[in-house]
């Protein structure tokens, strides 16, 4: 009996040890991870630059909205984040948003918006770009593919505009209608996307004629 109780007392104190440990290295992970993690700010810092270059060369206006710089994101992350997130900024003024002419035509004020924005949902940091311009048209998307070869007559049957959407993450598909020096430089949608996934993230795309697109990254 006294060997016994030796025995269930040296389990509790090591049990009692093994747990200690645990609360120490949980305390030390949460350390590392809050000396690694940075404000998102530092990549959104560099894009009204690009916004008002973009819009002098093209004659557009665009408003430029931040939400949520103070999101923290890893510092490898932020680095790697960094060129997915020029791109689709740069696409949603350059492909995006109409002339102040067209814009006017179509009843929407001549400034159009781009609004980048991240926030934490549950364990995620999402990131979204918005703009308010014309819009992706599936149909279009579905012509450019079959042209290119990249899908079937079939193919492109039974597709619905959702499915139609995603076509632009297909390599070398592009709805740029000329070659200038802010569209069409060899780094397509596919790109974007592989390299969103490399961080483990997600890319996903909405876009109505008319109304403008939005990209959501969950990461």
């Amino acid at each position: 009996l006294t060997l016994e109780h030796g025995l269930s007392g040296l389990g509790k104190e090591v049990k009692d040890a093994g747990d200690h440990i645990s609360h120490i290295a949980e305390d030390l992970q949460a350390a590392v991870l809050s000396i690694r993690m940075t404000p998102i700010r530092t990549v959104f810092q560099r894009f009204p630059r690009l916004v008002r270059d973009i819009c002098r060369v093209q004659a557009k206006e665009a408003e430029l909205l931040l939400e949520g710089e103070d999101t923290e994101l890893d510092k490898t992350v932020i680095e790697q984040i960094a060129d997915p997130l020029v791109h689709l900024v740069r696409n949603a003024v350059d492909h995006g948003i109409e002339l102040p002419e067209a814009r006017a035509q179509a009843g929407k004020p001549r400034a159009g918006k781009v609004t980048l924005k991240a926030y934490n949902k549950a364990t995620n940091v999402i990131i979204e770009i918005h703009d308010d311009g014309g819009g992706m048209d599936p149909a279009r998307l579905k012509r450019k593919a079959l042209e290119k070869g990249l899908i079937t007559s079939e193919a492109a049957a039974a597709m619905d505009d959702r499915a139609a959407l995603e076509l632009i993450f297909l390599p070398g598909l592009t709805t740029a209608a000329k070659v200038t020096d802010i569209s069409g430089r060899g780094v397509g949608m596919d790109v974007v996307r592989s390299n969103i996934r490399q961080i483990h993230g997600t890319t996903k795309l909405e876009s109505k004629l008319g109304c403008g697109s939005k990209i959501t990254i969950t990461l």
